[in-house]
């Protein structure tokens, strides 16, 4: 649970014995958008999900990279640099 969601848990807990919501977020020095605010849907998940490249393994690298290139597969060398 963040910070954010136990202090709304607070504020609800402080409501239901009788204390205002506006008191209740004066004492935990919390703003009234902070308490209500509802996180939007994501309209571009579909689109990240499309945007996703396979990972591939070395031998796949130089599979496609030869396929692609129309050279033997002899003469494709991957170095990787750390």
């Amino acid at each position: 649970m963040s910070a954010v969601a136990a202090k709304r848990e607070c504020v609800r807990q402080l409501q239901s014995q009788g204390l205002s919501e506006r008191r209740a977020l004066k004492l935990l020095d919390m703003s009234v958008s902070v308490l209500r605010y509802v996180p939007r849907t994501d309209g571009n998940a579909s689109f990240r999900e499309r945007l996703k490249v396979p990972r591939l393994t070395v031998a796949q690298a130089k599979l496609a990279l030869a396929t692609t290139l129309g050279v033997p597969l002899e003469a494709i060398e991957i170095t990787i640099r750390a």
